[in-house]
């Protein structure tokens, strides 16, 4: 609840125009049942004709006000809920940008991001019938209360005691729809994680013939979605039934009470029906407010979600603040470091020293912890023991942009943006694309461009459909030139190449990059000839340490 009055702290103003306007309703909930009286008692069964038509032209007025006041009021409601959700949505994607690595081990960031966008979605259920409705209902309960005790204080008691036992039936089915909202946000999980998985192994699919298995999953899935869905609806659907059955049956029985008092003189014709036409004026509020009670139980579990989304660790989080900055990267250390993925040991007690103009070649079987070793060095990861040091700084110590925009790398499973091939090498940085091409179109590495459509100006597609493994990989190579940077990783940068695209990336990187450090995982023999160091992984420790003169 705190949370989400948070959320309209920033609205002070509109919250103050909903006051007043619900102080005026509040007025006209007061004044338009005692009108009511006396239109039917002075108007009618006095036949002033003068009475109705000036009672009649005041309803007209105050329903007009009613009218504007409560269109005002939905535009701002409308106006809270739209700014609402476009702040939580913002909030949400660069909190999912700045979280630590470890949260997508297991979920990537679109599975994340649509668990938790759907739960934004659930909780803004509450801004659309929240607060600024709860504030006008409110107040139009309060006026509604003075009008019917002004009219009959023993018939508003009994109306009254009709709002215990709409508390009592509330909270009865509120456990169930906690239950249902529970089922729903874990359907919704386990759907948009199949649904990821599915589409990443569209062709697989196709390959294997899965159709018939995989859309049996869907349909199992969807239905489960339909079904808790439905549930929930009809649970819904039957307390306002119960609720609605209880008000009616309690009314007529008032009618009952009513006439017994009309008949013994006590109350009037005009009274009676001004009286029971009003009661709604305060058993309506009172269903708003338990409706919301209801609101407020049913989105828990989307709310305890969206704040366990957003208390993730950040990685830019230093404990100590102490903040450096550096330059360039000279030299990485590292201490006796071991890392663990959940039980698993991946690193075990690593210990060694790179520095500038070294050539280092990480190698080893598949799983030896080459590319593990990697993602603590460019703070994907952070260690479970030990000490990593950079330029003689804790790394942990160094803001996470700075250091990494001293990082160039070149991942195994390269991603490509849907843009252009120039737009792709450049990104971000302030390059200009004229003299980045210029750049490129000598170097033999890039002269598959040239064949392309539009050469620099080709759209990639999706995840760089249009390419080839091969040429992904030469564009995130391109990356790492354009950006320049004291650190070099290449993390099986040639394993999709071809013999000749290989040889021309050899002879390259022979001559380049001396005055960096560069880092390569590779399985070529080939490369191990251009590189000083070479560090053999094997169960997570370095099994051989060669070192021979820098080139």
């Amino acid at each position: 609840m705190v949370k989400i009055w948070k959320w309209y702290r920033r609205y002070v103003k509109e919250m103050i125009i909903v006051f007043l306007i619900s102080i005026i309703l509040m007025l006209t909930s007061i004044v338009t049942p005692l009108l009511i009286r006396s239109l039917i008692d002075e108007g009618l069964y006095g036949k002033k004709w003068y009475v109705i038509l000036y009672i009649v032209a005041f309803l007209i007025v105050v329903e007009l006000t009613v009218s504007c006041l409560t269109y005002l009021q939905e535009k701002i409601s409308t106006k809270i809920k739209s700014n609402i959700e476009y702040f939580l949505n913002n909030e949400v994607f660069l909190h999912s940008l700045k979280i630590k690595y470890k949260y997508y081990i297991d979920y990537s960031l679109l599975k994340m991001l649509n668990d938790v966008l759907y739960d934004i979605d659930e909780m803004l259920n509450i801004s659309e019938d929240g607060f600024v409705t709860l504030f006008i209902t409110v107040f139009r309960m309060i006026g509604g209360s003075v009008a019917l005790f002004y009219m009959n204080w023993k018939l508003s008691i009994l109306v009254i005691m009709i709002i215990p036992i709409k508390v009592f039936l509330n909270y009865q089915f509120k456990k169930s729809t906690y239950k249902c909202s529970l089922e729903l946000k874990k359907n919704n999980e386990n759907y948009n994680f199949w649904f990821e998985d599915v589409t990443k192994g569209d062709v697989d699919i196709r390959l294997w013939n899965l159709k018939d298995i995989i859309l049996g999953e869907y349909k199992k899935l969807n239905k489960d979605n339909i079904f808790t869905f439905r549930k929930k609806r009809l649970l819904y659907k039957k307390y306002n039934c119960t609720i609605n059955c209880v008000e009616k049956s309690a009314i007529y029985l008032i009618y009952i009470i009513a006439a017994h008092s009309m008949l013994s003189g006590r109350m009037s014709v005009g009274e009676i029906i001004s009286f029971v036409g009003f009661s709604s004026y305060l058993l309506s509020p009172v269903d708003v407010l338990l409706h919301f009670t209801m609101l407020l139980k049913d989105v828990e579990p989307f709310m305890e979600s969206y704040q366990k989304f957003m208390n993730y660790d950040l990685e830019d989080t230093v404990k100590d603040k102490a903040i450096e900055i550096i330059d360039e990267i000279v030299k990485i250390k590292f201490e006796n470091v071991s890392f663990s993925l959940e039980e698993f040991n991946i690193l075990d007690n690593l210990s060694f020293e790179i520095e500038k103009g070294d050539k280092v070649a990480f190698i080893g079987e598949n799983g030896s912890g080459k590319t593990s070793c990697l993602n603590l060095i460019t703070r994907l990861y952070e260690k479970s023991d030990g000490k990593i040091f950079v330029n003689d700084i804790d790394i942990a110590k160094i803001d996470i942009e700075n250091y990494r925009n001293a990082i160039g790398v070149v991942c195994q499973n390269v991603y490509l943006f849907n843009k252009t091939v120039i737009e792709n090498i450049i990104l971000d940085s302030k390059s200009d694309s004229d003299v980045q091409i210029g750049f490129f179109k000598d170097n033999n590495i890039f002269k598959f461009v040239h064949r392309l459509p539009d050469t620099w100006s080709t759209q990639v597609g999706s995840s760089g459909s249009r390419l080839s493994g091969g040429e992904k990989q030469k564009i995130a190579l391109g990356r790492v030139i354009n950006k320049n940077p004291s650190l070099v990783i290449l993390d099986e940068p040639t394993s999709a190449y071809d013999e000749e695209s290989m040889d021309d990336f050899n002879r390259w990187i022979s001559k380049e990059f001396n005055d960096k450090i560069v880092i390569i995982v590779t399985h070529d023999k080939k490369v191990l000839d251009f590189v000083n160091k070479i560090f053999e992984f094997k169960d997570g420790k370095i099994k051989t340490y060669n070192k021979f003169k820098k080139r």
